[in-house]
Formats: structure tokens, C-alpha cells, sequence
């Protein structure tokens, strides 16, 4: 089978060092890349060389610190931005204006989410490598998992009857993991209208603080978004209530539970949910399955999962959650307590 190399920019714990070549989960790139046999590693570049060269210790390749030099001497057909989220604009750009060294050899660009911290930024990328005919692709992890999508072909077909209402919780960052809970409920439920902020709590950084608000979503129903500070825990839950069906993403959306409506057996003429099946997502092999996306893609043509436009349309909502923020907002009056892992 012919292979394709990769090459990805930044060593780091999403790039490399979340496991290890023997683990049986594969939570990093270079995991999902090393399990596929229709790709090789070719090295990472980070501006810490230390850093590339520990990365290519565990997964081989060869380690840079200058993106030029990487590709030139690489010639990669896909490449990886899996680098601090403030660092994907410059990133994105230096590809882009790359395009004629890259254009013999390179075919697909794949970004860490989000796809950029500002909404005119993603519109502005988006539309760059739709001019240059580059693909790009935002690894929003959930949208490739099969129970997800599967899932997601079932509230789309009506079978669960209309969107009733619901609850989202997440913490560090609005952008950061709060957009792979927008990224989700528009992937299970269609795109949200609009979006309402209420409340922020600074518990990842300043530029971006996890905020808590309201969501309209695409068939009226209204979905209530909760900030959790991940300083004190790593919470990640979606409660979708429709009309015949509860759905929930539990443990950081690891697990997918239904709830069914049933007749009550003790209250005459009552009708409740109960809970009717749990099963795993398969998160904690999320990276795998992108891969085999980022295969079938280059191999067959088969389109992804998520479009530049998705991406962009997920800023958008970040953006306007931040805008419609209250002036004066009550702070928490509990006191984080650090606790080492």
C-alpha cells in the first residue's frame, strides 16, 4: 500500500506526548498517524528543537525547528498545526504564502481546533485556501467518531422527534474546548441561531475565559450553556431532551446514554424518561478514526466530516457570546484549590 507522509508542527501533548506507541488508546497525532498503515511519520517541527527531538525519540521521524526547512526537505502531503491556539493565524498564513514550494507534494493542511481565536481571522483562512484549492481540515474530534455520527443521523432524520431543550457544561476556554460543545450540539442538532452570554469565569486564560450563556438553536428550542471551572474539575456533558428520546454525553463525552419515554409504572397518566442504553463513543480513539478520514479522503476523494465553513460558523458563535456578556458580572465566591495529578 502506497503511503503518504505527515509532518506536524508542534511537540506537544496533542502532537506526541499523550501516549506512546504501546498504549491502547491513541490520543495524539503521531499515534493516530504510527496505527495507520497507509502513513508515515515524518518528523515535527516546534522552535523548541529539544522538544522535536524527544517527539521523534518515542515516533520516530526527523525533528526541525524551522517550517521551511521541514517541508523542503520532507516534502510531506500532510501537515499538522497542533500548536498553542493563538499561534494557528501566523501558522496558516506562512503555509499559504508557501504554496508554490508546497504545491508539487502537499495536499491536505490539518489545524488543531480552533481554527483561529477571531471570527474575521477564520473567514479570512477560509476563504485563502478555498482560493489556493488547498484543503483544510479543523480536528474537532467528536465529528469522527462513528456513534457520533451515527447519532447524529438520527436526530437529523426526526426520529427522536423535535429538540425540547438543553444542557451543556465544559470548562478552559470558550474557544479552547467550549467550541468543541458548540462544534457538537451543531452536529447533533443544526446550527445555532443565535447566542445570549451571561457569565465568564477567567479559568484558562484572559483572552479566553469559559463563558456561560444561552443558545437558540436552528428548530427554536433554547439550550442553556454552563462554564465549570477546570481548575477545580475537567467537566465535558451534552443533555439533549426531544420529544421521545433523552440523549446524554457523559464523561467528557465518552459515553453516549438514551433515555426513552414511557409510561409510568406506579403514576397513572404519567409519562417519564427511562434510561434504556449506555454505550462508549469511542473517544479515547478519537485520533484514529481522524486518520482514517484523512485516508479515505486522500485515497477516494470521500469528503470530511466538518467543512471550513462549520468551523468559522463555531467562532462566530464564540464571538458573539463574548459580545452580548453583561458589563458587571458577579464573580465566584468559592477559592480554587490547585491539587497536583
Amino acid at each position: 500500500m502506497a503511503t503518504e507522509s505527515v509532518l506536524i508542527i508542534g511537540a506537544g501533548q496533542i502532537s506526541a506526548f499523550a501516549d506512546t506507541p504501546g498504549d491502547k488508546n491513541t490520543l495524539s497525532h503521531a499515534h493516530g498517524i504510527f496505527q495507520n498503515p497507509a502513513l508515515k511519520l515524518a518528523g515535527f517541527v516546534d522552535l523548541d528543537l529539544n522538544k522535536a527531538q524527544q517527539a521523534t525519540e518515542r515516533w520516530g521521524g526527523q525533528a526541525f525547528n524551522d517550517t521551511i526547512e521541514a517541508l523542503t526537505l520532507t516534502k510531506p502531503s500532510v501537515v499538522v498545526i497542533a500548536t498553542h491556539d493563538e499561534s494557528h493565524y501566523s501558522l496558516l498564513i506562512q503555509i499559504a504564502n508557501l504554496k508554490e514550494l508546497t504545491q508539487p507534494f502537499l495536499k491536505l493542511v490539518i489545524v488543531e481546533k480552533p481554527l483561529t481565536l477571531h471570527s474575521n481571522e477564520a473567514q479570512e483562512i477560509a476563504s485563502l485556501y478555498q482560493s489556493l484549492a488547498l484543503p483544510l481540515l479543523v480536528n474537532y474530534s467528536r465529528r469522527f467518531l462513528p456513534g457520533i455520527q451515527a447519532l447524529r443521523h438520527r436526530t437529523l432524520s426526526g426520529e427522536f422527534g423535535a429538540l425540547l431543550s438543553g444542557n451543556a457544561y465544559y470548562g478552559k476556554g470558550l474557544l479552547h474546548i467550549g467550541s468543541h460543545m458548540l462544534d457538537c450540539i451543531q452536529f447533533l442538532t443544526g446550527q445555532i441561531q443565535s447566542s445570549m452570554g451571561l457569565s465568564s469565569i477567567e479559568d484558562f486564560t484572559k483572552v479566553d475565559p469559559s463563558i456561560s450563556g444561552i443558545l437558540h438553536s436552528e428548530s427554536g428550542a433554547f439550550i442553556s450553556l454552563h462554564a465549570i471551572d477546570c481548575r477545580l474539575y475537567t467537566h465535558f456533558e451534552l443533555d439533549l431532551l426531544f420529544e421521545f428520546k433523552r440523549v446524554r454525553l457523559l464523561e467528557f463525552g465518552s459515553l453516549l446514554e438514551e433515555a426513552n419515554v414511557e409510561k409510568h409504572a406506579d403514576f397513572k397518566g404519567y409519562r417519564h424518561l427511562k434510561t434504556h442504553v449506555q454505550q462508549k463513543t469511542d473517544l479515547s480513539h478519537s485520533m484514529r478514526f481522524l486518520y482514517r478520514s484523512v485516508t479515505k479522503f486522500l485515497q477516494d476523494g470521500e469528503a470530511f466530516p466538518i467543512t471550513p465553513s462549520e468551523a468559522c460558523q463555531t467562532i462566530a458563535i464564540c464571538e458573539q457570546l463574548r459580545a452580548t456578556l453583561p458589563q458587571f458580572q458577579a464573580q465566584a465566591s468559592y477559592d480554587v484549590i490547585s491539587i497536583s495529578p
